[in-house]
């Protein structure tokens, strides 16, 4: 590869140039250190897989939200609905972790998460504000909070709970969890 084709290839690629010894004369590639094409559409498909699951619960609070007292009903039991917003807001932020780059225990990771699930909380109960049959209560944002926490760092440090959050639905339907 010589002349023209060198020159496309170094082109085509991008990055630093690279002397290329090997082949005879005095061609001269580009080695990449972007990431390939293929690998970006790959990334961007996995980062959209997991970017569904936290869309369709936040359309589900939404939804729930904007009923009243009425529907959708829970037990009657005091304070069930802070119990409520800590387990589902826990699995938002838990949602919200599983979609953010990063390593497991990544402290940025985590305050993203965080954030993202508070600032929905606080939406959640501005909204509930304008509904004349719902009321807005402060401590429910802090139920949000505890439950983010809580959930992240189980999720972190909790391999089965991990391992369940990685299994298809279906899979989990015949109770035939991920393995390791």
């Amino acid at each position: 590869m010589s002349g023209h084709g060198a020159a496309w290839l170094a082109r085509l690629s991008g990055g630093q140039e690279v002397p290329s010894s090997n082949l005879g004369g005095p061609t001269i590639f580009r080695s990449s250190t972007r990431t390939p094409p293929s690998r970006l559409k790959a990334r961007s498909l996995i980062s959209l897989r997991f970017l569904i699951p936290p869309i369709a619960l936040l359309a589900t609070i939404a939804w729930g939200s904007s009923f009243d007292k009425s529907s959708p009903q829970g037990p009657d039991l005091d304070y069930f609905d802070k119990v409520a917003h800590f387990f589902v807001f826990g699995l938002l932020s838990t949602l919200w972790y599983r979609w953010l780059p990063g390593g497991l225990r990544s402290s940025k990771r985590f305050a993203w998460a965080f954030a993202l699930t508070i600032v929905y909380g606080i939406v959640d109960e501005w909204i509930q504000s304008y509904n004349p049959l719902r009321t807005s209560d402060p401590m429910d944002i802090v139920a949000d909070g505890v439950g983010a926490i809580v959930a992240i760092v189980v999720y972190c440090r909790w391999r089965f709970y991990r391992r369940v959050l990685e299994t298809p639905i279906l899979d989990l339907l015949r109770l035939k969890i991920a393995p390791d």
